[in-house]
């Protein structure tokens, strides 16, 4: 399987599930245990909100919450934000992709005047 139109490749670093939360239910912060999945292709569009799109290969399903995406080199992280929805299309396994709405950490920065790039 492979995601239609992929512009890279990424991997979902996954969190443990469910975080363990204190009296007021907000997450504690405990170690990372994370586990980190195999490079697979993918897509990212960012959308005119400043949040971003991603289409993953369903290899890494399930995909939640709080998880993070990042690129092979390493240039863009994400967070997701969404909760990931997984298309597929019975008996065409090549179109299936997992749907994805996240934010880039950190936000890129519009400062208002061009930047040059030479």
């Amino acid at each position: 399987m492979a995601v239609l139109l992929a512009d890279g490749l990424y991997q979902v670093r996954k969190r443990q599930h469910p975080a363990e939360r204190d009296a007021h239910g907000t997450p504690i912060p405990g170690p990372d245990n994370a586990s980190v999945t195999d490079p697979l292709p993918g897509a990212a569009v960012e959308q005119p909100d400043g949040a971003w799109k991603l289409r993953l290969d369903p290899a890494v399903w399930p995909v939640r919450v709080q998880d993070t995406v990042v690129t092979v080199d390493g240039i863009r992280t994400w967070t997701v934000t969404g909760i990931p929805r997984l298309h597929e299309v019975p008996n065409v396994p090549d179109v299936d992709y997992i749907e994805v709405h996240a934010r880039i950490v950190p936000p890129e920065v519009d400062r208002g005047y061009p930047v040059p790039t030479a």
